[in-house]
């Protein structure tokens, strides 16, 4: 078995998503990606239901800001958390 590891890109993953989605049965929340991604990813893949989507400035979060969000990302029920990272 080779142990070569290759990069795989974050936009190639969720279009992979996007593309098996059947409507309505898989939920996508994306933390920290530009805030015209999700939308731009619906027009393409109607069939993802994106339940929330939410980018925070670019500092470091008080613990109350971190809690609210984990609060937002349970709440919403998703399947998959995509958080952009750069």
């Amino acid at each position: 078995m080779s142990s070569q590891a290759q990069q795989v890109l974050g936009q190639d993953i969720i279009k992979l998503y996007a593309s098996s989605c059947v409507a309505g049965t898989l939920m996508a929340f994306f933390l920290a990606v530009a805030q015209m991604a999700p939308a731009k990813l619906n027009l393409s893949y109607p069939d993802i239901q994106i339940t929330f989507s939410y980018s925070p400035q670019f500092r470091p979060l008080i613990d109350a800001e971190d809690q609210a969000i984990i609060k937002q990302i349970n709440d919403a029920g998703v399947n998959v958390l995509f958080v952009g990272i750069g």
